[in-house]
């Protein structure tokens, strides 16, 4: 599942060329990373035969969040002022 948030969240950051972005783009990027990981992370658990509706979204959920937020706080560190 973790891997599967990661992946999710990577190509949205990826194709969305977070690092040449304003700020408010780089926080846009990271709420749709943040969905886009979360769903990734779901589907995975639910191909694996997890069952539980609550647990499943909840870890999912989790997961996003963690690569969302550092996704964004690591490119907002490193932008330039412009």
């Amino acid at each position: 599942m973790a891997f599967a948030s990661f992946l999710g969240a990577a190509l949205v950051m990826g194709f969305g060329k977070a690092r040449r972005r304003a700020r408010k783009v780089v926080v846009a990027l990271s709420a749709v990373a943040l969905v886009v990981a979360t769903i990734f992370a779901a589907l995975t658990a639910i191909g694996f035969g997890a069952t539980a509706p609550f647990g499943i979204w909840a870890v999912a959920f989790v997961l996003g969040s963690c690569w969302a937020v550092s996704y964004a706080l690591g490119t907002l560190s490193r932008q330039e002022e412009v």
